[in-house]
């Protein structure tokens, strides 16, 4: 399993305080900075857990489930969230389109049906 996320870094914003608002959701990741982009990436599935548990506590398990199942293709889950929702720690899934752009989030792993029950289980797992 592959987890990779990415975004752009704006004039306007400290590549601080991304790369902080970034590990506030997905901690374990490594993160670099290179010109005006800032990429992390992990092979473990670890590496979810608090972008999981951030599902259950904001109470969005449901809507995430059916996000990750709607992004899903072939091998790979794609799906973006709102950078703004990010500096203040909050998972919030946008279309792409945002006022500071979007964080690009990609799983890839050879059975995504496990990764999307653990990251939002159904409501007859829960």
């Amino acid at each position: 399993m592959k987890v990779e996320v990415k975004a752009k870094i704006n004039p306007s914003e400290d590549p601080e305080k991304l790369t902080e608002a970034l590990k506030s959701i997905f901690p374990s990741l490594d993160f670099e900075i290179m010109d005006d982009r800032i990429f992390g990436e992990s092979n473990e599935f670890g590496s979810l857990e608090v972008f999981k548990n951030k599902l259950g506590l904001q109470s969005i398990r449901d809507s995430a489930r059916r996000k990750l199942k709607k992004s899903r293709e072939d091998n790979k889950i794609r799906f973006f969230l709102n950078k703004q929702a990010a500096f203040v720690h909050k998972v919030n899934f946008s279309d792409g389109e945002t006022p500071l752009g979007p964080i690009e989030v990609v799983i890839l792993a050879k059975d995504l049906d496990r990764v999307i029950d653990y990251l939002a289980p159904g409501k007859e797992d829960r």
